[in-house]
């Protein structure tokens, strides 16, 4: 078996790997008499069938697994004694020959393999990356804390119907003259909620009346949606077209959603018990909960920003025409068109692959099974806190080591952990300036930056 390397230009190879009889056939000839003493053939004692037998029903297809074998290992063995970039996979040359099983003892196999150029990472702390904090705004930590008031709100009996309220009572459809209409729409125990009224003059007729009222008022005009006033009235959205008249909507319950108060039992309810204890403290736990959420987007737009500097500013030259070919093997489900469209995005993804590894080898970057859970354990604790919910830590160790078992999950996981490890490194290397900034300010940026 020989193996030989021909470079086309700086980037792109042809490898050529020569397989001879002597190369797989030992192997060959150990796999057919294992074969022969395992072989289930009608006619013949297992573990009796004659070699001719047995060569004759599985030589070709015993043949074919050694040499692939053989070819496999060599082209490992080749490319993990290369020093330089490789780029994907090897791929079929266009000047390999059909191979024929049946006749041939000696196998060539022609491969195209693609490299990177050769490049460098030099950090220093000239390099300066725009970095932003958000600032929590009174109006917007309000609405934070009126958002985990109404999560834990009761619902009450109120006599005098106010905005927010939620009104329950029976629909009457009437008819021009503002007569009960004769086999019309009647729907009884309907839920009405206040806030989803569109139409103002409507809302206005509901403020001050009371259980035993009447409000006249054509629900197609108060609602607009046809699924929002086919579950009002209890009817198929197709039917909604005949209820475009006026009904007459006698009151006959009023509740309220009432705010619970700044106490010690929701100061347990919202963040755990005895977590906080006092308005001042639970507006300082509600702001830090926004920073979190916050503190996440500005690093994600902080490690974007890296990533796109990286690339920006770092030259790697890659072997494009053998990177399209491999798209279109590995996707061959997509169209040309589409390869074509997104081939840029990959080539910066290939890079950034690239600059990552090289980073990693440079500072001897190495993943652990605790950062791998540290991580995960960060992005659940991240989930929850989004929604205004405190888990024990121990809970979410909990729920990172389920996590973690799941393969794709945990493969997810691992590369966040290698890329936060490696933006990590670069950051104690380059230089920051911070701004602050409102979170609207924050999003134009951002958005700025994707387009």
């Amino acid at each position: 078996m020989t193996i030989q390397k021909q470079e086309v230009d700086d980037l792109n190879a042809v490898v050529k790997v020569l397989i001879t009889e002597e190369d797989y056939n030992e192997n060959v000839e150990k796999a057919l008499k294992d074969a022969s003493k395992k072989a289930n053939i009608k006619g013949f004692r297992q573990g009796k069938v004659p070699k001719n037998v047995v060569q004759k029903l599985f030589g070709k297809s015993i043949m074919v697994d050694e040499v692939n074998k053989v070819l496999s290992s060599t082209l490992q063995e080749f490319l993990k004694e290369e020093t330089r970039n490789i780029i994907g996979e090897p791929l079929s040359n266009i000047e390999q020959k059909p191979i024929d099983f049946e006749t041939q003892t000696e196998f060539e196999f022609i491969f195209d393999i693609a490299y990177s150029s050769d490049f460098s990472v030099d950090f220093n702390d000239q390099i300066v990356i725009k970095a932003y904090n958000i600032l929590v705004e009174d109006k917007m930590l309000d609405d934070y804390i009126g958002d985990i008031r109404r999560r834990y709100s009761k619902s009450v009996p109120a006599e005098i119907i106010e905005k927010g309220d939620l009104v329950r009572g029976n629909f009457q459809q009437l008819d021009a003259e503002g007569n009960n209409l004769e086999g019309g729409i009647v729907t009884e125990a309907a839920l009405l909620a206040f806030e989803f009224i569109k139409d103002e003059n409507i809302k206005e007729q509901f403020i001050g009346k009371k259980a035993g009222n009447y409000v006249v008022f054509n629900p197609v005009a108060a609602f607009e949606n046809k699924v929002e006033i086919g579950n009002l009235l209890k009817i198929d959205k197709e039917e909604v077209e005949k209820a475009n008249s006026d009904f007459r909507f006698e009151i006959t319950e009023n509740t309220r959603m009432e705010l619970p108060e700044l106490n010690q039992e929701f100061f347990d309810l919202a963040f755990g018990p005895e977590k906080v204890k006092n308005e001042e403290e639970f507006r300082a736990e509600a702001k830090s909960i926004i920073q979190k959420e916050f503190e996440k987007s500005t690093q994600y737009k902080m490690s974007a920003d890296i990533k796109k500097y990286l690339n920006s500013n770092i030259e790697v030259l890659l072997p494009e025409e053998f990177m399209k070919r491999l798209a279109k093997i590995n996707n061959p489900e997509i169209s040309d068109e589409v390869i074509e469209k997104e081939f840029p995005a990959l080539m910066q993804e290939t890079k950034w692959s690239l600059i990552k590894n090289k980073i990693a080898k440079q500072y001897e970057i190495e993943i652990t099974e605790e950062l791998v859970h540290e991580v995960a354990a960060k992005e659940i604790d991240l989930y929850y806190s989004a929604y205004g919910r405190v888990i024990p830590p121990e809970y979410i160790n909990e729920l990172a080591k389920n996590a973690l078992k799941d393969e794709s999950k945990r493969k997810v996981f691992v590369e966040r952990a290698f890329e936060d490890l490696v933006i990590d490194t670069v950051k104690l290397h380059i230089s920051f300036d911070y701004k602050e900034v409102s979170v609207d300010e924050f999003n134009a940026l951002s958005k700025e930056n994707n387009n």
